[in-house]
């Protein structure tokens, strides 16, 4: 597990999420499946996951080019390397909860089972302590997020509580 601050993924990258992030904030809709802005550029393509369910607090980076896919993760001011399996994985099951969400209109509990190496790395996130004090977006997008996954929590009781009906 290496985890660095957000400065260590390069002034261009760190742009891209913050305009990310800005356009989730003017979002009227969002999808239970979360938000995925791709940028394609000439010689690679960056596709950043935002507001994903279970994770609405982190973003996931992937960066493909010629030669091969880095995935980041990212919290607040830090960063995370993680494996392309982990983040396929997590797609997946997003992907099998939707579908279902989908087919019987409901959202239930444990729908998603978020790879450990992704939660390994939120663990050690959520224990570190930075000095550094957040800009104003970074403040209003992480209000935002804790709203956006209160909202799902009580969607999944309210589908837990109509089926135990």
């Amino acid at each position: 597990m290496n985890i660095n601050c957000i400065d260590s993924l390069g002034r261009e990258l760190k742009e891209k999420l913050r305009v990310t992030k800005k356009n989730c904030l003017t979002l009227t809709n969002i999808p239970y499946s979360g938000v995925k802005h791709e940028i394609a550029e000439e010689d690679r393509t960056t596709t950043i996951y935002s507001l994903l369910p279970g994770l609405e607090d982190v973003q996931l980076i992937e960066r493909t080019d010629k030669e091969n896919t880095k995935v980041y993760m990212t919290k607040s001011e830090l960063v995370a390397n993680i494996s392309k399996e982990s983040l396929d994985d997590l797609l997946v099951q997003i992907n099998i909860a939707t579908a279902s969400m989908e087919n019987r209109g409901m959202i239930s509990s444990g729908m998603i089972t978020i790879p450990e190496e992704i939660i390994n790395n939120l663990r050690t996130m959520n224990h570190i302590s930075l000095k550094k004090l957040p800009n104003e977006l970074d403040s209003l997008y992480t209000e935002y997020t804790t709203l956006i996954a209160t909202i799902r929590e009580l969607q999944t009781k309210k589908t837990d509580f109509i089926k135990s009906l």
